[in-house]
């Protein structure tokens, strides 16, 4: 129901106080919240007052509570209704909040959302028989360029451990000398320079076996120069003679480097190689993001040794930026190191794929995106040719611009879009690839590879002697390094990436939830609220599923569910709370007024009492004891109490019985009106029967007070019906469920009117009208009523057609 509270209580000091604190709570939670979380700047200087502004705006929300009912009692709005709704939006307003700077508690089942859509949206892998064997089907979402050439246990053991000689590399390219490969990429670092002679080095470590039993012979070490040198192999030289190899390196992110190191000859002569493949200035778009040192996540970079540098024909830095999470969703394409950007291996890839320059053919925009520009117009086919070559554009989705744009977020990450888990790209073992150089007869056609992107590296290799590069992937919590890159290549060449969109679209979300379950929980009972939420749950969850597989869109997914269970917690407990109070409000108000049935309608359905007044058609009813004043002098005042006490009983039981509402009483006088609260189209009946049968109740009152000596007494009646205004009317300290208007003026100058007549129940016409076919009249006259330019034909009620209807309509009064 609604408060009915003074106007001056909003602005009481109280109040005032609560205005205050709520505004700073609130401002700022919303600057928290608009705060970008990797500008860590600000988030330092912010990160104190969280706890505060915490505080702040619990005070707050509670005085904002307090000053709503007070607003809305002043005003008369519906408080359940509009309480609703303002706790729905508070709750939702506190999760995103939440998520925000304490993303701990919600960011783990977010993730878990993420990665169930990418299950769901995954395509199924399908296998085709070839010859005796099953083997993979392409799959459509696959990238056919991309091949992996595996380190795994296999190749470990063949080469007697992890790391192993430079010269099993050699050979691998040596292998793919005529393949026709696009790219051979090495996900090894190359960082030693003795390694790089891997003839010389070879040729020591097998003398160095050799070496005791050569000395028990008595025999000497003796190698010339020119044997040396034709021992000499220099795993650089291989590198470029391909002239297909690039290779990746890391950046280091530890912050306590001793910047000296970067002065030593060797760093210098590095970064210098590395230099050479960095995305120049004239091709970054200049913004707050590229001068933020914040944002600038890495320390230095640690390329290869510069001769491996020089062959290769690209460096791309190989860090995966893991925060903990669940899962890894993104990869870098651009890294910023002292305000330049140095390209991600797999952004070299993606160039090298397409024939362009990462140093020429690349625009880049941190917080936006990086363009790749100038692809040729060109058709590719890809490995072992059979018949007609079935050559297709290049691009996946060719454009007018022949460019393709990647969007990246200010760090310079991409969203990776995964299509499965582990060992979902084609893959061969190295050692497999490798030893075919050594064969006079090959076991395996290495055109196989032609035109693709060979991806060498660390692949679930197992034992001691390896090392471990595994990320968690929405598909599994173990998923190799090089699948990582693989399926952030396989993004950009498939030209289709995961959009995450800005907090603001997300926590929108979660206001729209909370908007329709506020609007919906005060207004149906519980059981229309679920079956709405449940289809709303389905409906959402298809809309997630379905815009995330064809759109690839990633909104909040499981966290809005969590919002609703608390909001119909807190919503429908509020409910039932303040439904107690309603019972009491209605149970106080009309239990000793109406009858039992028509309270539990009113409880029923409490909405049927219109706050402030509402206008109904229902029949009034008045009746007055005949010469009270006469008898009140000839009998004691207990006596008449007595009298009084049992007429008004009786003529009440009666009303009550036959759904009539008592709105007052008046000395001897009785006010009553039938048709609200709860609605009764045959009100003008109801109050006819309850005038007849009072009169009939009253014979036998006067019989039993006329054995007692009591004085006789009689009644007058008046009845009408029509329109009239009904509701709480009052103040605010004291109000009374009442009815006004013509309609119950007419009714009471008619009960008056019975003495100039020598009636005793007078009807009016529109009474009349409803009753006319089941009850006995007889015109009486056309009365001028003050304030009526009309005449009001009258009549006398005298009985009715069908007298059963007395007993079959009267309900039992307790």
């Amino acid at each position: 129901m609604a408060l009915q509270i003074d106007k001056s209580s909003l602005t009481k000091p109280m109040s005032l106080v609560f205005y205050v604190v709520s505004l700073i709570g609130f401002a700022s939670i919303i600057g928290m919240l608009v705060t970008p979380k990797d500008n860590l700047r600000l988030n330092v200087m912010l990160h104190e007052t969280y706890n505060i502004a915490l505080i702040f705006s619990t005070i707050g929300f509670i005085g904002l509570i307090y000053i709503l009912l007070n607003v809305l009692g002043f005003f008369g709005l519906d408080r359940n209704k509009f309480m609703g709704l303002y706790l729905a939006l508070s709750i939702s307003g506190w999760f995103c909040f939440i998520y925000q700077r304490y993303d701990f508690m919600l960011k783990p089942l977010e993730e878990y959302g993420i990665n169930l859509r990418f299950k769901m949206a995954a395509e199924t892998q399908k296998y085709g028989q070839v010859g005796d064997q099953m083997v993979k089907i392409p799959m459509k979402s696959l990238h056919p360029a991309i091949h992996i050439i595996g380190i795994e246990t296999e190749t470990v053991q063949a080469y007697g451990g992890y790391p192993f000689s430079w010269k099993h590399y050699s050979d691998q390219l040596k292998a793919l000398e005529d393949s026709g490969a696009n790219t051979v990429m090495f996900d090894i670092f190359f960082m030693d320079y003795f390694k790089d002679n891997y003839g010389l080095l070879h040729t020591v470590e097998s003398l160095r076996d050799k070496a005791p039993e050569l000395f028990a012979k008595g025999q000497g070490i003796n190698l010339s120069n020119a044997e040396l040198k034709a021992r000499s192999a220099y795993w650089s030289e291989r590198i470029k003679k391909s002239g297909n190899v690039v290779v990746d390196y890391g950046m280091e992110v530890d912050p306590s480097f001793d910047p000296a190191m970067l002065q030593t000859p060797d760093m210098k002569a590095r970064i210098a190689e590395l230099n050479k493949f960095r995305i120049p200035d004239q091709n970054i778009v200049e913004n707050e993001y590229l001068k933020d040192p914040y944002l600038e996540w890495v320390s230095f970079p640690f390329p290869p040794i510069p001769a491996v540098s020089r062959a290769t024909k690209g460096l791309g830095a190989a860090n995966v930026k893991y925060d903990g999470s669940s899962a890894n969703y993104v990869m870098p394409m651009v890294f910023k190191w002292q305000n330049r950007l140095y390209p991600s291996i797999s952004l070299l890839l993606a160039c090298r794929y397409y024939g362009v320059d990462v140093t020429k053919d690349v625009e880049v925009k941190l917080g936006e995106y990086v363009i790749i520009k100038n692809i040729p117009d060109k058709k590719v086919s890809f490995g072992i040719k059979f018949g007609e070559d079935n050559e297709k554009d290049i691009m996946t989705k060719p454009n007018a611009q022949r460019s393709v744009r990647i969007p990246i977020n200010e760090t310079g990450m991409m969203a990776i879009n995964f299509i499965g888990g582990p060992y979902t790209f084609p893959s061969t073992k190295m050692v497999e690839l490798a030893e075919q150089a050594n064969l006079k007869e090959k076991t395996l056609n290495t055109e196989e590879y032609r035109n693709k992107i060979l991806l060498t590296a660390m692949y679930y290799a197992t034992g001691s002697a390896t090392t471990r590069d595994m990320h968690p992937s929405p598909f599994s919590t173990v998923t190799a390094g090089i699948e990582h890159h693989a399926s952030a290549l396989n993004t950009i060449l498939m030209q289709d990436f995961v959009t995450y969109p800005p907090a603001i679209v997300n926590y929108l979300l979660m206001f729209l939830f909370a908007a329709i379950l506020g609007f919906l929980i005060p207004r149906f009972n519980i059981g229309v609220v679920l079956v709405a939420v449940g289809v709303l749950s389905a409906v959402f969850l298809v809309e997630a599923v379905i815009v995330f597989k064809y759109f690839k869109y990633v909104h909040f997914f499981l966290v809005p569910y969590v919002e609703v269970v608390v909001i119909l917690i807190a919503v429908i407990g509020y409910k039932v709370l303040t439904e107690e109070e309603n019972v009491k409000y209605i149970r106080s108000t009309f239990s000793k007024f109406v009858a039992k049935d028509i309270v539990n309608e009113l409880l029923a359905n409490p909405e049927s009492l219109k706050l402030g007044g509402e206008k109904k058609e229902l029949t009034v009813f008045f009746s007055d004891i005949r010469g009270f004043t006469t008898m009140s002098e000839s009998l004691s005042p207990e006596d008449l109490v007595h009298l009084l006490n049992e007429y008004l009983s009786t003529m009440t039981d009666l009303v009550i019985g036959y759904k009539g509402t008592i709105d007052k009483y008046m000395g001897d006088a009785i006010m009553a009106f039938w048709g609200a609260p709860v609605p009764n189209e045959d009100h003008a009946y109801y109050a006819c029967i309850t005038a007849i049968v009072q009169l009939e109740e009253l014979k036998k009152l006067q019989d039993n007070w006329a054995a007692k000596g009591y004085p006789i007494i009689d009644i007058g009646i008046g009845l009408n019906s029509g329109p009239a205004v009904v509701g709480n009317m009052g103040s605010s300290h004291r109000m009374d469920y009442t009815v006004m208007g013509d309609t119950i003026n007419l009714g009471s100058r008619l009960e008056g009117t019975n003495k100039q007549y020598g009636t005793r129940i007078i009807i009016s016409q529109t009474t009349y009208e409803k009753v006319k076919d089941r009850v006995y009249t007889r015109e009486l006259d056309d009365i001028r009523v003050k304030g009526k330019n009309e005449p009001v034909r009258i009549y006398e009620l005298i009985g009715l057609v069908n007298p059963a209807d007395a007993e079959k309509l009267r309900t039992q009064v307790s």
